[in-house]
């Protein structure tokens, strides 16, 4: 049977939080460290900077159809629309929570486990064996090894120092026999005085810091809560319409660089693909691109592009071109 419970320390009243500082501070036993707070924004920055270089990959580039993104970019823009916000929240909740060290510590009756976002609390009403392994015995410095084992078969590990090794050993199992025989008789008073937070039921819909533990502790990820994970997916599935609207800023760059370049080949490479503003390209900017490269051939160049484009917004145009040549230079 699991006897870890679960506390969120994000949503501790200011008295339980102030309560569980000064059980930190005065715990029997203790492997804490400062709570790492810079791999969220590490992360969080990067997811963002994939964001950027994914937005601005082949940006406005010719031909069109290379602008512009498709299915396949499509799930890389929701991983990292989903890492960036689960990063950002996290780093949020490491922001809130970075008056809490990480690590494992024992307070007066029992073993809260720091090592993740919310605090796993096992009471030592709970504990079954103090083992003192020999493999791991720490040498020549004068400390020594506990193995605290509990009903359910987890265990935490202290190094302790040889002089107060009998001390400790003694007084844990005091506790624990007098936290048992508490539990047992429904002695409140006791487990009260004895522990931070006594074994209260956790409160209906996981309201409120007490949680039913999962069955197997596991590492727990940066935003544990369903909200973060929700708000992250909800955030991810904005990346349909995020592509769409950065693939319509690539079709204006696209259109506005063929418009500076201005020859038949930009205005080709732009028409490569279905474009917004196709129909404004096909029969009008391309049309005068090609004027421009017919006006080099002469008589010859404006007869063969009135041929192709006689229906073109620039056919008058390069129709009384072509009279004005012939009438200069007389018919070929």
């Amino acid at each position: 049977m699991n006897v870890s419970r679960v506390v969120d320390p994000v949503v501790l009243s200011e008295a339980e939080r102030r309560r569980l500082e000064r059980a930190l501070a005065a715990a029997r036993l203790a492997d804490l460290r400062p709570r790492a707070s810079v791999e969220p924004i590490v992360l969080a920055v990067a997811f963002a900077a994939g964001l950027a270089v994914v937005f601005v990959r082949h940006l406005g580039v010719l031909p069109w159809s290379s602008s512009q993104h498709g299915v396949g970019t499509l799930i890389v823009w929701a991983l990292l629309l989903f890492g960036f916000a689960l990063s950002s929240l996290s780093a949020v909740r490491a922001h809130r929570l970075r008056w809490l060290p990480q690590g494992r510590v024992l307070t007066s009756g029992e073993l809260l486990d720091l090592r993740g976002s919310v605090v796993h609390v096992r009471g030592l009403e709970h504990l079954e064996e103090i083992r003192e392994p020999t493999d791991t015995l720490v040498a020549g410095d004068g400390l020594a090894t506990l193995k605290l084992c509990f009903s359910d078969g987890s265990f935490a590990i202290f190094h302790v120092q040889q002089s107060e090794r009998r001390a400790i050993l003694r007084d844990l199992e005091e506790t624990a026999a007098r936290l048992r025989e508490a539990a047992a008789s429904g002695e409140r008073a006791t487990l009260e005085e004895l522990q931070l937070f006594p074994d209260l039921p956790p409160l209906p819909n996981g309201e409120g810091p007490f949680r039913d533990a999962p069955t197997r502790v596991r590492f727990d990820p940066p935003a544990p809560t369903r909200r973060q994970l929700f708000v992250s997916v909800a955030v991810a599935a904005l990346a349909p319409l995020l592509m769409w609207g950065r693939n319509a800023l690539s079709d204006e760059l696209s259109f506005r660089r063929a418009l500076r370049e201005g020859d038949v080949a930009a205005w080709l490479a732009y028409l490569d693909g279905e474009p917004r503003r196709e129909a404004e390209a096909r029969h009008e900017h391309l049309p005068r691109a090609r004027l421009v490269q017919a006006r080099r051939h002469g008589i010859d160049g404006l007869r063969s592009f009135l041929r192709l484009y006689g229906d073109s917004s620039v056919a008058d145009e390069a129709a009384e071109e072509l009279r004005l040549l012939l009438a200069t230079e007389g018919p070929m």
